[in-house]
């Protein structure tokens, strides 16, 4: 058979999609699945995952009208496991056109037995009660269970999040999001350092339940808000 030459940089497949379409492609898919995708080359997975440099930022003073305020929890396993940490993460949505912004407004991340865990749920909602439009999002499973249960028997609206997938695809699934930049955080705030060092040394970080509630966050607003981008900002590709 004869050989092949091209330069690198070069599309491999120039007559179905150029340079130009490519971009376009990782710059919807994310540069990590990208590389999987279509470069056959996926990062280890010892390799972090989330670079700091993605995260914009707001200041306090400054906050938009938000669309949609969820908190999304990861709960400890077992009822009384109190050496897990349980994670609550307030997140501000705004669908703008075909953009969306997510604003990580609050962490709440503490060692809880369930009384004191579903005390704590309890107490945002009703703290909350003047956002029309607000969300509870917790995992559907370990102390996740009997919480939404106990919060549905109280007539409250809580969404169950069942994951289908592992920690380290969920969290990709979302990596388009973090890349181009859509999602802010304050510029000071007590549980900031512990976020970024906890998200951005995912998968080798001690504990990944911030790493969780976010992913879940921010797949379940893609499921249910988010605006289909890739479809109007490549036709000539799906075509």
């Amino acid at each position: 058979g004869g050989h092949y030459y091209r330069k690198q940089g070069d599309a491999l497949h120039p007559e179905r999609e150029s340079l130009k379409q490519l971009d376009f492609v990782k710059s919807d898919l994310g540069s990590y699945v990208f590389a999987g995708q279509y470069q056959q080359q996926p990062a280890p997975e010892g390799e972090s995952i989330v670079k700091r440099a993605w995260f914009n930022e707001y200041h306090e003073d400054g906050l938009p009208n938000f669309d949609l305020i969820i908190q999304s929890w990861d709960t400890a396993m077992t009822e009384n496991e109190s050496s897990d940490y349980s994670v609550g993460m307030t997140i501000g949505y705004i669908k703008d056109g075909y953009k969306n912004y997510y604003y990580i407004l609050d962490v709440i991340r503490k060692k809880m037995e369930y009384p004191k865990l579903l005390h704590c749920i309890r107490s945002w909602i009703h703290k909350n009660n003047h956002h029309t439009h607000k969300k509870v999002i917790v995992e559907d499973i370990g102390s996740g269970k009997a919480i939404i249960q106990s919060l549905r028997n109280e007539g409250h609206n809580i969404c169950a999040y069942k994951p289908t997938a592992d920690k380290h695809t969920r969290l990709i699934a979302v990596t388009d999001i973090l890349e181009s930049g859509f999602v802010y955080l304050p510029k000071k705030a007590q549980w900031l350092d512990d976020f970024l060092l906890e998200v951005t040394r995912f998968p080798n970080a001690k504990h990944d339940d911030q790493v969780d509630a976010l992913s879940q966050a921010l797949n379940w607003l893609m499921s249910n808000y988010r605006v289909p981008v890739r479809v109007i900002r490549r036709p000539s590709i799906l075509g």
